[in-house]
Parts: structure tokens; C-alpha cells; sequence
């Protein structure tokens, strides 16, 4: 931008600056400049130290009005600036040793009177010199393009792969024994597109089984989660995207006829865990189809991201005694599940090492007494302890949050006996913690609650509850203190975390500390093509909002105590959150989610993993929110995608 422009940013460098938006920036908005590109990476080098994986940073320039090589003042000013840029970032990278490795692209790309200026930086290549697509010809410059980048076309998307697929070799140099770099294509977002181009690369590469491809890599607008799990359908390398199929031939052939193909809200009342047994990683989703009967699907894989196999369709043991509320595994091998009629069954799970099957094996199941004179509009279990008294006879503690009529909020500690001649027992309450007089409770769809042990806190444990606000479309939190003596307050909240709607908690323990995933639907996306390209506002300055038509789906992801901050001093979780992640990773209804132990298929080391379930969208979904949308699927559907817990709060 010229001298002017950059006056209104605080630069008063005569030869103008370098801002970093996308679309043509506006005076009104202060924006981030190249100078705080160097401080950032300067400032943050724990990022970058690792060498594993290789980082990259593209510095895509654009021009307007100026010509780069006119030798206008103009021009002379731009190559110096990027001269300025380069110097820096690269003195910052060898001076630190960091693993970071800087690319032109853009205006910036080394053509004609730049050709020989900012070595040794490689270029991206889209498609011009066309003679650079075989020849590392020094003289001509063609040596320096070496990151093919490829436009999508709207019509058939992998047009592009596919013509690059007619060279001999297929893509020329940019792939082979001798490529450095992945093949990029641009920013896709909806599904079938991203799969399109996946299919053509892949059909490109059974072509020619002979030739060594380099990885095909995108980039994106939309979440980094998002798009893993949209690759899920290709690959199961580094995501899981699955379609199942839960629905009886009767009910298929209903919804088949139905106007719209639209299935019923809540149709599959579904619940997602995992367990891992002798080494084998057993993903179970519990599911109904408007019968009084609940199923399961059991699949099976060698870790996360194995190749997954999926085991069948078997119905549960005494399933049949209202929709599942709660689902949760208590060790490896016991499964206690809850329902909408207070209903409990504890499980055990045994392997069949035969048939790779697993069989439940009801120990105890009852129903939890509800003295208040008024059914409960909402409820949720959360487990708190399991013990074994002096006779020997085990059970389980647990907590029954509810809301109703004359209660927005309360509770109950239970005891569970392990044993079929024991009738629960009431530790404590019921106690009604809020009153009725609170708005944010009069019409809640869905509860979720964690608990964590906290040796720093007067509470024995400290508790999460989630609650939606049906006709606010809201998700608020509330922090519990769980006492001694398993009675309980509140000691915030209730807060409004994000706007939404079914929310669902999970948590694990990484490293001594529990790591906390929430998800939801009916979200916000900010990071789309449209928000995240727009001079203004920018995305750290979107509010997010309501929409009934919205099929988002959102997680959020961090330490507990982080979210018991965002509880106690009422903070929004956003995409700019400090502590947090917070983003979309698909689109559906009525998500179910579980965070577990497991190990990274390619360091080996210990790490958390997460599987979620949802309600796929119909064939005549539209993308209201431009989020991405997902392939159709009148079903439910399975996700998984990478977490990095090593980098929550790593600057702490």
C-alpha cells in the first residue's frame, strides 16, 4: 500500500507498506503488516524449532495499480520493500535455526526483472512459464518454481490435475523421486469438490502406478478440522469421515417417499465411545430408528486413523428402555448408559478374541427415583467415582443433573450397587441449586456435564454442566463445586459459552491434566472464504450469531481450568480464543462425542484422540453459512480428526 494508506496504520515509511489482507484493505481497519509477520515468528519460535513436520510461510503479494518491473518509484519501492522482508524473516529463521522455510508466490513469484532477486526462495508455479513445468533452467530462472499451486474449476474440479496428468512424466518435475514439494490446489470448501480433485489425483497415480507422486496438499478457508474430516472419504491416514447405515429397511423406504428426504429431528437418538481392548480400538455408536429397540455398530481398527473395519449391527441388551441420554465408558471394559426415564444399565464388555466381537453383559440396571413431584424436561448423569466398601460390594457414585418445572437446576448424588439386590441410594439431595426464576433455564433441550478432581480447589471436584437455550439458540455453562461429602453448589454461571445448540461434553487426562472437548450444533463458522478474505470486519472482530437454518457444527478444545475461566468471567469462545480452539469441523445435527488415551501413528507417542457421531444432512441441504458443505447423508455419520494437546497453552 502506498504512503498514505499506511500513514492511517501508524507506518511512516515514504516508500508505503505491506498489510496482510486478502481482498483490498479499507483506511477504517487497522491491519497486521509485514513487520509484525517477523515479530511474530521472532517471538514465537517454539513453533517453528521442531523440524518435524516442515513448516512453510507463502508471501503472496498482490499489485494493482503498480507494475512490479515498470521501474516506476512505485516499483522500485515494492522490490525494496520485499527485499527488507526477506532479509528480515530469513535473518530471524538462520539466526534461530528454526524449521521454517519462506516461498514467494503472487506478485512476488520471480519473473522477468525479478528473476534473479530474493535466492535462493523457490516460487509457486500456476501454470506460468508453462516451460517450468519440465526444465530447472537456471539461465531462465525456471529453477526457482518449484510448488505447483492449481486453481479449481467450477465446473469439473480437478480439470487441472487431470491435464497435468497428460504430461510425461504425469506433472512434469513437481512430481517424481526429485520433488520437494507438494502438489497445492486452491482453497476448496465444499466436500464434493475437495473429493473431486482427491478422486483425480488418486485415478492420475493408478494410471500411472510406476511413476512416485508428491502428496497432494489444499489450501483452505475453511477450519483445518473441517478439512481433515472432509479428506476422511479418501483416506484414513490422518481422519475418519464414515458413513453409516443405521435405518431398517421399513424406515428407509418411509423416509425415501417423504417430500423432502428430510429424516425427523433426533431421529437416530445416537451416543459415540471408544474402549480399546488387548490393543484393538473398538468405536461403538449406540443408535435407535423410531423403534423401541437400541443398536449399536461396532467397529474395529489398530489405533486412530487405522484402517477401519466395521464389525456389524447388533442390538443392545435391555435397550429398550427409553433414548440414551448418557453413555460412558468406566474403565476399559464397563459401559454405563442412562436414559431419558432415569433409566441406568451397567454393562460389562467382553471380547470374543474369535470373531473380533464384543459382548455386553448386563451387571445392574435400574431406574434412580425422582421424588420432586414433576418429570424432569431435561437430565444427564455424570460419573463421578467408583469404590468398594467393607463388605466388599462395589459401586458407583454418580450425580443426576436435571431441570424442571419447579427446578431450573438441580441434583442428586447416587450410590449404584454393583449387585442386583441393592436398590440405589441417595447420598445427597435432591437439591435445588437455581431457582426457576432463571430465564436461561425455561426451555433447555440438552445437558452435558464432566467433573474433574482438583487437589488446588476447596471441592473435592469441580464440575462442568452445559445447557442450551432452545429459543435463544444458546449454550451456557455452569461451574459445580462437588464437596466432600458429594454435595454440591453453584460457583458460576450461568454464562453463555457460544451460540448453538445440543451441546455435548468429553474429557481425558494428557500429561496429569484433563483436557475438555465440547461440541455442538447449530454453530457459527468464522473461518470461511467470504470472512476470512473481507477487508472488514476481520475475523478476531466477528461477533458470532444466531441462525435457525444453521448446520454447524462446533468444538472447542482445552484445559478444564480454561473453561472454568471462560465460565467464571462470562467469555465467549471464538476462533481468536487465547486458551481454547475453537472452530467447525462438519455440518449435521445432534452430535455425540468422546475424547480418549491413545498414541500418534507416526511419533509413537501418547496423545488424545476424538471420535465423534452426528445426523448427516439431506440431499436438499443448502449451505446457508457458506461453511463447507458436507456430502449428503440421510444417516448418521462418523468423524475423527487430529488434536494436539502438546500445543494447549504451550505458551504458558
Amino acid at each position: 500500500m502506498d504512503a498514505s494508506f499506511c500513514s492511517s496504520q501508524s507506518i511512516g515509511d515514504p516508500r508505503g507498506c505491506f498489510v496482510l489482507s486478502h481482498d483490498k484493505p479499507v483506511k477504517t481497519t487497522s491491519y497486521n503488516t509485514s513487520i509484525d509477520v517477523v515479530d511474530y515468528v521472532e517471538n514465537n519460535q517454539y513453533w517453528y524449532q521442531s523440524p518435524f513436520p516442515q513448516k512453510y510461510m507463502a508471501l503472496c503479494f498482490k499489485l494493482s495499480s503498480v507494475k512490479a518491473c515498470s521501474k516506476s518509484p512505485s516499483a522500485n519501492d515494492f522490490i525494496g520493500l520485499v527485499t527488507e522482508l526477506v532479509s528480515n524473516l530469513t535473518m530471524v529463521i538462520e539466526s534461530n535455526n528454526l524449521g521454517l522455510e519462506v516461498i514467494l508466490d503472487g506478485s512476488g513469484a520471480p519473473l522477468d526483472c525479478l528473476m534473479g532477486l530474493w535466492n535462493p526462495l523457490v516460487s509457486t508455479w500456476i501454470g506460468h512459464p508453462w516451460e517450468a513445468i519440465h526444465s530447472n533452467n537456471e539461465t531462465l530462472g525456471y529453477n526457482r518454481f518449484q510448488v505447483v499451486d492449481l486453481p479449481i474449476e467450477p465446473i469439473i474440479p480437478g480439470f487441472l490435475i487431470d491435464l497435468m496428468c497428460l504430461e510425461s512424466p504425469p506433472f512434469g518435475k513437481f512430481s517424481g523421486p526429485n520433488a520437494s514439494y507438494p502438489v497445492l490446489v486452491w482453497e476448496p470448501s465444499n466436500q464434493a469438490t475437495i473429493d473431486s480433485v482427491a478422486q483425480s489425483y488418486i485415478d492420475c497415480q493408478l494410471k500411472h502406478s510406476s511413476q512416485s507422486f508428491a502428496p497432494l496438499r489444499y489450501a483452505t478457508n475453511i477450519d483445518p478440522a473441517q478439512m481433515l474430516v472432509y479428506q476422511g472419504t479418501q483416506t484414513s491416514r490422518n481422519s475418519w469421515n464414515v458413513r453409516l447405515d443405521s435405518m431398517s429397511p421399513e424406515n428407509s423406504k418411509l423416509l425415501e417417499v417423504s417430500p423432502i428426504s428430510q429424516i425427523p429431528e433426533n431421529y437416530f437418538g445416537s451416543l459415540v465411545v471408544v474402549t480399546e481392548i488387548e490393543q484393538i480400538l473398538f468405536t461403538i455408536t449406540f443408535f435407535t430408528n423410531q423403534s423401541s429397540v437400541y443398536y449399536y455398530h461396532l467397529l474395529v481398527s489398530k489405533g486412530e486413523f487405522g484402517d477401519l473395519y466395521q464389525s456389524g449391527t447388533f442390538s443392545l441388551p435391555l435397550g429398550d428402555r427409553g433414548q440414551l441420554l448418557y453413555a460412558k465408558m468406566i474403565g476399559n471394559q464397563q459401559l454405563l448408559t442412562y436414559n431419558e426415564n432415569s433409566g441406568y444399565i451397567l454393562y460389562s464388555l467382553e471380547l470374543n478374541n474369535s470373531s473380533l466381537l464384543l459382548d455386553f453383559k448386563p451387571l445392574v440396571f435400574g431406574v434412580l427415583p425422582n421424588d420432586l413431584g414433576a418429570s424432569f424436561l431435561s437430565s444427564t448423569l455424570d460419573f463421578i467415582n467408583q469404590k468398594t466398601d467393607s463388605n466388599g460390594t462395589q459401586s458407583l457414585e454418580v450425580i443426576q443433573y436435571y431441570s424442571s418445572s419447579t427446578c431450573s437446576f438441580g441434583a442428586t448424588t447416587w450410590s449404584i450397587a454393583i449387585s442386583p439386590f441393592l436398590e440405589p441410594l441417595s447420598v445427597q439431595g435432591p437439591t435445588c441449586l437455581l431457582s426457576n426464576q432463571s430465564p436461561d433455564f425455561q426451555d433447555i433441550n440438552t445437558m452435558s456435564a464432566i467433573n474433574s478432581h482438583n487437589p488446588f480447589s476447596p471441592c473435592l471436584y469441580d464440575g462442568i454442566v452445559t445447557f442450551d437455550s432452545t429459543s435463544k439458540q444458546t449454550i451456557s455453562g455452569l461451574y459445580v463445586c462437588i464437596k466432600q461429602d458429594l454435595s454440591f453448589n453453584v460457583t458460576s454461571g450461568p454464562s453463555v459459552l457460544d451460540v448453538g445448540g445440543n451441546p455435548q461434553l468429553s474429557m481425558a487426562l494428557y500429561n496429569g491434566q484433563p483436557h475438555v472437548l465440547l461440541i455442538h450444533d447449530q454453530g457459527y463458522c468464522y473461518n470461511t472464504e467470504t470472512r476470512n478474505k473481507r477487508p472488514s470486519p476481520r475475523v478476531c472482530e466477528s461477533t458470532a450469531s444466531t441462525d435457525s437454518n444453521s448446520k454447524v457444527l462446533n468444538y472447542a478444545y482445552g484445559l478444564f481450568s480454561d473453561f472454568l475461566i471462560h465460565i467464571e468471567q462470562s467469555l465467549i469462545l471464538s476462533a481468536c480464543d487465547n486458551t481454547i480452539l475453537h472452530g467447525a469441523y462438519d455440518q449435521g445435527s445432534y452430535p455425540s462425542g468422546t475424547l480418549f488415551n491413545t498414541f500418534d501413528y507416526i511419533t509413537g507417542n501418547a496423545t488424545i484422540g476424538v471420535i465423534t457421531l452426528h445426523q448427516g444432512v439431506s440431499s436438499t441441504f443448502i449451505d446457508y453459512s457458506a461453511c463447507g458443505a458436507p456430502n449428503s447423508h440421510n444417516d448418521l455419520v462418523l468423524d475423527s480428526w487430529p488434536l494436539y494437546p502438546s500445543l494447549i497453552n504451550i505458551d504458558k
